[in-house]
This record gives C-alpha cells, structure tokens and sequence, in this order.
C-alpha cells in the first residue's frame, strides 16, 4: 500500500512539472486570450501558393495589453506564382468548401502588391478543404480547384497543451505582469509557419503581452521542446 502511494506521489508530481499532463489552464490565463490560432491549411502548385489560419481573437485587433474577448475568424491568403498575374486591375474570386459548409466571395490585394487575401467570420474544424480560385481580365482566365490539408497531425499537441507549456516556461518572464492572482496582460496561442521561412516546419507560439513588454515562447509541435524564449 505505501508503495503504491509513494508511485502515486511520484507520478503526481511529474505531472505538476509538465503541465501538459492533462492540466486546466488556470482562469486567469484563460479569461485573457485574445487570439487563439487553431488551425493552418497549405498547397502550392506553379499557379499559386494558398494559406488558411483560422481560430479566435479579439475585435478590434489591438496589442495593447488588455483583452476584450474574441470572435471566430478564418483568412486565406493567395498569392499567384507569376508576377504577371498580380495586380489591382484583377479581382480573383473564391469558393471554399469545408464539408459542413460553402464560403465565397473576392480576395483583397494587400497594400504592398505581392498577395491577396479574404476574411471570414467564422472558424473551420475539419481535416482537408476545397478551395476553387477564378478571375478574369480581357482574354485572360485564371482557374485553380484544389485540396488544402490541415498540417495538424495526431502526433502534435493542441493549443491548449501548446498554453500549458509556453505559460510555464515564462512565468518568471511573466511575475511582474500579475497584480496579485490577476494578470495584467492579453495571451495569444499561434500555430505558426516557420517565421524564417526556411522551412516547412510549424511551431506553437505562446505570448503574453501587457502594454509594454512581449515575452513569448517558441514550442516544437511534436516533441514539446522549447525552441525559444523572447522578451521584447
């Protein structure tokens, strides 16, 4: 008996040290999310290279410390491979099927010119989804159907673990942002692409920010390493 209580204890306390253990994210890290990105859907062909993200954040979008509650959202972001194909004068239109329901409407050129992109007020949840892209100028036709699959595999932690494990690696990072138990500060919980570009890799970022600093967190998906701490 006492030595199952003794194993007991031990695995206990293994899984206070990592919190991905089945942990609850604590409220007060919980009631200041201001954007939770739970999703990346990605295809490139020599006609174009699409990415969707989708997830939760707050409306107005501002970093400014303090978390005003979230809406769901889902962008797409085109960009045609030939340069020739990117202008102000092309309005491309989208069809995107998700298995439970049709989205349409036109992307929007980015101020910079080199991609377009569309907003939906709602998240998507499933595995794969189909996106049709057309447009049209004079004699010219563009036209794409294609297949994007989440990036999510059954090997990578959710968002939630993803929290868990970036609010532990920076609690001394984040001390001065509390006021007693109450945190002073909004979270964002990202999937990201590799910020470098350098790669294929994808990686969960955790932040915390009060108005004036950042401290974030880089999380490995798979092996749940800490890839990088930053305080800005």
């Amino acid at each position: 008996m006492k030595k199952a209580i003794t194993v007991f204890m031990i695995l206990f306390a293994l899984c206070l040290i990592n919190m991905g253990c089945g942990g609850k994210i604590p409220p007060q890290i919980k009631d200041n999310l201001s954007e939770v990105r739970v999703n990346i859907y990605e295809f490139s062909n020599d006609n174009m290279s699409v990415n969707i993200i989708t997830g939760e954040r707050e409306d107005p979008y501002v970093l400014d410390g303090t978390a005003k509650g979230m809406t769901e959202y889902t962008v797409i972001t085109m960009i045609p491979e030939n340069p020739d194909n990117i202008s102000a004068e092309i309005t491309y239109n989208y069809l995107l099927k998700t298995g439970k329901k049709d989205y349409s409407g036109s992307f929007s050129m980015h101020p910079f010119g080199n991609s377009y992109a569309a907003e939906i007020g709602e998240k998507i949840d499933v595995k794969s989804v189909q996106l049709s892209v057309n447009a049209t100028k004079d004699d010219w036709n563009f036209e794409e159907n294609v297949v994007l699959e989440s990036i999510l595999t059954n090997e990578m932690i959710d968002w939630e673990e993803a929290l868990l494990i970036g609010a532990d690696s920076l609690k001394d990072a984040t001390a001065s942002m509390y006021d007693k138990k109450t945190l002073k500060a909004e979270v964002y919980v990202k999937l990201l692409c590799d910020p470098l570009g350098k790669t294929s890799d994808h990686f969960w970022y955790v932040a915390f920010a009060d108005g004036k600093k950042i401290v974030s967190a880089l999380i490995d998906p798979i092996s749940k390493e800490i890839l990088a701490l930053k305080e800005e």
